[in-house]
């Protein structure tokens, strides 16, 4: 992703439970902005996820209800390092995993719409002070699940992946 007009654009947008599913992956940058990760439409405010420069991950649901949390990773998000991260919806709170260890949680999306994910890497909105610009790093090994992962089963999951985004550092 070149941070200017690159994204990826789905054939057909994931649509997930708000309140039961999880998303996973890896991520390198080392261009500390607002930067959208995932998202539901292009150039509006609709429902994302995106990296933010005091080292959170901002998740929003817009459709029938307003839900926006601001999550700690705890790490320097942009670093230049290669960093697993988990984000897990559900029933009772939202929580974030950050290289296979706990990081953050808050309440569950309030939301009754389904989350979708339509684009990767797209710019959410035209105030990039406000909402995330177009993505700038490298993003790898992005798994959806349509459940919730336990904090054993997110660590198994960095453990059968961390080899190969650790060795080339």
């Amino acid at each position: 992703f070149d941070g200017i007009n690159d994204d990826v654009v789905l054939a057909q947008p994931l649509s997930m439970d708000p309140r039961s599913w999880t998303i996973s992956w890896w991520m390198n940058r080392t261009d500390n902005r607002y930067e959208s990760l995932f998202g539901r439409a292009r150039n509006q405010i609709s429902g994302q996820i995106e990296v933010r420069t005091d080292n959170t991950i901002r998740v929003e649901s817009f459709s029938n209800n307003i839900w926006q949390k601001h999550f700690p990773t705890n790490i320097n998000t942009a670093d230049g390092k290669w960093h697993h991260y988990v984000l897990v919806f559900g029933p009772d709170s939202t929580e974030l995993y950050v290289d296979g260890k706990f990081a953050s949680s808050d309440t569950a999306n309030s939301d009754t719409a389904n989350f979708e994910i339509r684009f990767i890497g797209s710019q959410q909105n035209q105030s990039p002070t406000l909402y995330g610009m177009w993505f700038s790093g490298m993003l790898d090994n992005i798994r959806v699940y349509s459940s919730t992962l336990t904090a054993s089963e997110v660590g198994k999951l960095y453990a059968e992946t961390a080899s190969k985004y650790l060795a080339a550092e």
